[in-house]
């Protein structure tokens, strides 16, 4: 997969990832700059050595919308009582494709930069497994008996949190599970994402398979 063969808003996935996309919202222009790191013939001015925001702008709005996979989810330039409103992040959605197809994307973009380094998937593992929620699940494959409050202990936000609040941290974390590609902690996910329906709504709702 050379570079001319990669879509534009797939390496704009690929650079939101390395820019913490999965945990944080991301500014167009950070995102924009590190296509040009990635990709500097795709994604810079014609005269001038910077990068094109409203390439990378365009590319995001693509990524995001439902016949490409609602791989991310954000806005760009919109400003509400005067406070931007800018900021990208990856779906779960998102994260698993390019779990899937990182590979080819790093042999196509000549990088051997990794989305999630060791390092850090490893703290994301041990802070998950050490949650006594996930203990629950180990211990009886089956969260019936959880409480919305240990549920939104692992989300780190109050119970009567908004619902918008709980369904954006949830997606965080299972963006991440994704990249990492831990078995039991995806098995743990889903099972949360069963058993608080209520909170979370339906899958598609918070960036789940395409």
């Amino acid at each position: 997969m050379p570079n001319e063969d990669v879509k534009s808003m797939h390496i704009a996935v690929y650079a939101l990832s390395l820019l913490g996309g999965t945990h944080t919202k991301v500014h167009t222009e950070e995102i924009a700059t590190k296509c040009m790191e990635v990709a500097a013939n795709r994604f810079r001015w014609e005269l001038y050595d910077y990068p094109d925001k409203e390439l990378v702008r365009k590319a995001l709005v693509h990524a995001s919308e439902e016949k490409n996979g609602s791989l991310v989810t954000g806005r760009s330039g919109m400003e509400q009582r005067g406070k931007s409103r800018d900021g990208w992040q990856l779906t779960p959605a998102g994260a698993e494709w390019l779990r899937r197809n990182e590979s080819l994307l790093k042999t196509g973009l000549a990088t051997t930069t990794t989305a999630v380094p060791k390092r850090e998937a490893q703290r994301f593992l041990s802070k998950i497994k050490s949650e006594p929620i996930f203990q629950m699940f180990l211990a009886k494959r089956d969260l019936s008996d959880v409480s919305r409050y240990a549920f939104t202990d692992l989300l780190n936000c109050s119970p009567d949190a908004p619902l918008e609040t709980i369904r954006i941290k949830f997606n965080r974390i299972s963006s991440m599970a994704e990249l990492v590609n831990d078995r039991e902690v995806l098995q743990f996910l889903a099972s949360c994402k069963t058993q608080f329906a209520n909170l979370l709504g339906p899958a598609k709702a918070i960036g789940g398979k395409p």
